[in-house]
């Protein structure tokens, strides 16, 4: 009701955006399944390095995830995870832990209470509704790149806009880490 009001009495053009689209495209485009853990180093946070990034390809929209799920994890995402037009969002296993890896100055806006799959596993993201936004199968296997099996980078898209259901469409991250 209060939105009704809003946008029928009060709507400025360039003021308030129009209401978001009903298929918003978002896409899972990088996954840390199995960080590389130093056994050497009783301090090393390796195994607690685990994320989740979406990503926005609409140049012009930002689209709220509140109440969306990613399925594989078992997390909703918490009121206020927007995410900005050609902007990227994450989720981790463990938020201490990555801020101290990573530093400050990324979009993180949940630690959810799962953990990926270290030999792969279905990675679903799911509207407010409960259908499938995104979804990958990874595997730890051929086609699939290997490197990201625990050996330092992250798996991630090639390009955002590839099919992600295609084992071609990702490649080990070019950088450690992710």
């Amino acid at each position: 009701v209060r939105r009704t009001h809003l946008f029928g009495t009060h709507r400025v053009d360039g003021e308030i955006p129009e209401a978001q689209s009903p298929d918003p495209y978002v896409v899972i485009n990088e996954l840390m399944y199995n960080p590389f853990a130093d056994p050497s180093d009783p301090a090393d946070l390796g195994d607690r390095l685990e994320f989740i990034e979406l990503y926005n390809l609409s140049p012009s929209e930002a689209v709220d995830l509140s109440g969306w799920r990613i399925e594989g994890v078992e997390l909703t995402l918490p009121p206020g995870s927007v995410i900005l037009p050609v902007g990227y969002l994450l989720v981790v296993q463990d938020d201490a832990a990555f801020r101290q890896r990573y530093g400050p100055g990324r979009y993180v806006v949940a630690q959810y209470p799962g953990r990926l799959a270290g030999g792969g596993e279905r990675v679903a993201l799911l509207d407010r509704a409960g259908r499938i936004v995104d979804e990958v199968v990874y595997d730890d296997k051929a086609p699939w790149p290997r490197e990201p099996d625990g050996g330092g980078p992250s798996l991630e898209l090639r390009r955002p806009a590839l099919d992600n259901a295609l084992p071609e469409s990702w490649a080990a991250s070019g950088e450690a880490g992710g």
